[in-house]
């Protein structure tokens, strides 16, 4: 079919039929798919991304690294050769011999990886006449074991405990001065003015009595002058 020789001309184009000591492929020997191309540049120094593999890339080193671009982002950069070969058994023979799928139909399957019926029919040819439902169903539930697992996601973090704002703990109360001592001089002062106020209380004069009042006998004199 057309996608298998397209395939063969992508990886023409891509410089792996080149016959080097870095890799050696032989195109003619066989149908090639999407996830051995990837894996082969992938031995050739292509997914070091930090370190330049050509000092002085050329045309077929760009063309090389395009191709290992493209493929890295598809379904081949997901897609582990042990997962293929597991496929290629399953897929001898099923249904039948006389309804098995051909080179060309399983090249596509393993580079297009489709996901519903509509897209097998496109690539496998009499579809409806070659597989009952239940082996359609079966046919796409292997091709969706090539691809891993997705990644489980990561546990939310657990919420941090409410907490109460922080509050400035209250002054404590600066404790009274103590009264300072009088010195033994004042406190002498200060005592012998006690006693003199006590000494010119004693000496004061004791107060005058008061007059008694004048008493009336209730006689009256009179004066005779005559």
């Amino acid at each position: 079919g057309r996608g298998p020789r397209r395939s063969a001309e992508s990886a023409q184009w891509a410089g792996m039929s080149l016959t080097n000591a870095a890799c050696v492929v032989d195109l003619s020997a066989g149908l090639v798919t999407d996830v051995e191309v990837f894996e082969m540049l992938k031995q050739r120094g292509f997914h070091q991304e930090t370190k330049p593999f050509f000092a002085y890339p050329t045309q077929t080193s760009l063309t090389e690294r395009l191709v290992f671009d493209t493929l890295q982002a598809g379904v081949a950069g997901r897609t582990t050769q042990d997962r293929v070969r597991t496929l290629l058994e399953r897929l001898k023979d099923f249904p039948t011999p006389e309804k098995a799928l051909s080179k060309g139909e399983t090249l596509q399957l393993i580079n297009l990886q489709p996901k519903s019926e509509l897209e097998v029919h496109i690539i496998v040819e009499d579809c409806e006449e070659r597989f009952a439902e239940e082996e359609m169903a079966q046919l796409l539930e292997w091709v969706v074991e090539l691809q891993p697992p997705p990644p489980e996601p990561a546990p939310a973090p657990a919420p941090e405990p409410a907490t109460e704002p922080a509050t400035e703990p209250e002054p404590e109360p600066e404790p009274e001065p103590e009264p300072e001592p009088e010195p033994a001089h004042a406190a002498a002062a200060a005592a012998a003015a006690a006693d003199d106020d006590d000494d010119v209380e004693d000496d004061a004069p004791a107060p005058a009595p008061e007059p008694e009042a004048a008493v009336d006998s209730g006689d009256d004199v009179d004066i005779d002058d005559g």
